[in-house]
């Protein structure tokens, strides 16, 4: 049921002044443990987390390769997909915020580092079974 505010009244009989959504307290918007800080944290967090998950990965692949040209192509592929997916990371929000929707940016971002990691990973594992001696 839809009331209109302009009508609302008290048990009196007297008609209350409309509400508007700005008059609601402060206190009903905040979150004790979301702040300013905290969340900027969290997107330094999401900005810098992916690639060192990237870094870490590519040495560990390299570090326990069994064979010297394993670990070449290793360290070539994790490279090419670090790479790959900040750079397809960066131009996925770029273009999703060009459209008009910046609400997407983190899905797509995310998306689009993924796609970009694993495409780049793959082409850099191609590269290195060429350049790498073994």
């Amino acid at each position: 049921m839809l009331v209109n505010p302009e009508l609302l009244c008290a048990l009196d009989g007297q008609v209350d002044k409309p509400r508007r959504s700005s008059e609601a307290p402060d206190e009903l918007f905040s979150h004790p443990m979301l702040t300013a800080d905290s969340v900027e944290r969290l997107g330094m967090a999401g900005k810098y987390g992916g690639p060192t998950l990237g870094v870490a990965t590519a040495l560990y692949d390299t570090v326990t390769a069994k064979t010297f040209h394993d670990g070449c192509v290793a360290a070539i592929s994790g490279s090419t997909g670090i790479a790959g997916g900040y750079a397809t990371g960066t131009l996925a929000s770029g273009l999703v915020t060009g459209l008009g929707n910046p609400e997407l940016v983190p899905v797509v971002a995310m998306g689009g580092d993924m796609l970009g990691g694993w495409t780049f990973g793959y082409v850099g594992g191609i590269i290195g079974n060429i350049v790498c001696p073994g």
